[in-house]
Parts: structure tokens; sequence; C-alpha cells
């Protein structure tokens, strides 16, 4: 799977087809097991590229906000404290990712 930033939008290139994502749409990315999820405004997508891999392609409102997550912080709506290191970023649709507290302040800037 090869990915690439092309005019503001992501292209992912799989087998028999190109997907077309406008970066914009993105919410976050959550790193599960061997994958990585691609949450959009519309849908996930699964693909197998590694978080520091997608990261290098992604402007500067992306944040990786924990270790397994990668957050669009102009989409965020609420963030809610878990525990003493972690926040939850909410985001539409009862969506979630997590933030360290490490990363807090790369968020509110």
């Amino acid at each position: 799977m090869i990915l690439e930033n092309v005019e503001d939008r992501l292209i992912i290139k799989k087998r028999n087809h190109i997907l077309l994502l406008d970066i914009d749409e993105i919410m976050f990315i959550e790193r599960c097991r061997s994958h990585s999820i691609i949450n959009t405004l519309y849908e996930e997508i699964l693909i197998n590229n590694t978080l520091k891999e997608i990261i290098g392609l992604l402007p500067k409102e992306f944040v990786r906000g924990h270790r397994s997550f990668i957050v669009n912080k102009r989409l965020i709506k609420e963030l809610v404290l878990l525990n003493e290191n972690v926040y939850e970023a909410v985001y539409t649709d009862n969506k979630y990712a997590l933030i360290h507290k490490k990363s807090l302040e790369f968020i509110l800037e």
C-alpha cells in the first residue's frame, strides 16, 4: 500500500484501486494491532502503514497525541480528562481518540 500527499489530499494506492481523501475530513488515525484506521467524517479506512509513516505526510494541524493516535486538532469538539495522564478527544458522532497530557500543549496551540 502506498501513501502520498498531493494538494491537500491523502492518496492511498491499494492493489486494485486508489482512494482520494481530503485531509480536512480526517478526524484521527488510530493504530490497532498491525493496522492503522483512518477515521474520517464519513467512513473508516483500514491501511497497513504505521503512524510514523503517516504523520510525515500530514500538515501541522495533525499531532501525535498518543502512541496509538494521530489527531486532527481542528476537529476536536471537547477534551475530557480520563486520568492524571490521559485526555479523551471527542469528535462528531461520539468518536474519540486518546491524548497524553504531554501532547496537550500542542493540541491547544
